[in-house]
Formats: structure tokens, sequence, C-alpha cells
């Protein structure tokens, strides 16, 4: 069940997808108000947003792309666009980790614990502090 109660559907084989042949996440849960984040583990500016995702408390889905901009036609198609960070927040496209994280602190209320998940991190991995300053 999905958080809304509704059913997930369930695929029958997930291979690796083709960079032309992206399943939409709507297609595969009918939760729609999962956000969609095309990413790198390798890209700071991706981080940043997965950070501030996970600060606030939001479940979303990655979508991992490939390294070489000329192959990310899936992306392009489901996006408008080949450069990461990008958001997708139903109907709405977000590029680049300012305009993501602005969009997101626009619209998600930030919880309680947010400064914790912060200090967490600069606890966990010092060298942040050194890319984002205190």
């Amino acid at each position: 069940m999905s958080p809304s109660g509704a059913p997930l559907r369930r695929i029958a084989h997930v291979g690796r997808a083709s960079p032309t042949s992206v399943i939409p996440f709507r297609v595969l849960c009918d939760h729609a108000s999962v956000l969609e984040l095309w990413q790198a583990e390798w890209c700071p500016h991706s981080h940043r947003v997965r950070l501030r995702l996970t600060e606030l408390g939001i479940d979303w889905i990655a979508r991992t792309v490939p390294l070489d901009r000329d192959d990310r036609d899936g992306m392009e198609a489901a996006t408008g666009d080949r450069a990461i960070p990008t958001l997708v927040d139903g109907e709405t496209v977000i590029h680049g980790a300012d305009a993501i994280i602005g969009h997101l602190d626009t619209h998600r209320a930030e919880p309680v614990d947010a400064a914790r998940h912060r200090a967490q991190m600069r606890a966990e991995w010092p060298h942040w502090v050194e890319l984002e300053g205190e």
C-alpha cells in the first residue's frame, strides 16, 4: 500500500532501463506526491538537495543518470533538461540545487528536527563544512 492507502502496482521484471526508456514513477506507484530527484551520487549539488530532502523529512525517489550528458535522452524526455540535479514535484520541474532548495523551502515546512540532521551531517562528514560553511 502507498502512504495514501492506494495499492502499489507490481512489476513482473525490472531491468536496467535504456536512456530512452525511463518508466515514469507515477506508472509504478499511485502515490504521485513522492518527489523524483534526477541525480548522481558523485555530484556535490545533488548531495545538497538530498540532504535538504532528508532534513525536511520528505520521501523521494532517486533517478540515477548516465555519466555522459549525451546519454541522458530519457531524462530530457521526462524533465526537459539533461543537467543534474533536477527535481520533479508533481507537474513542476526544477533545475539546479539552489532553485530546488528554494522551491522546497517555499513549499515545505521545516520539521523541528531539521537542525539535528544538519548537525549529524557535519559530525559524520566534516568536509561538508568546507563546502557549505558553518
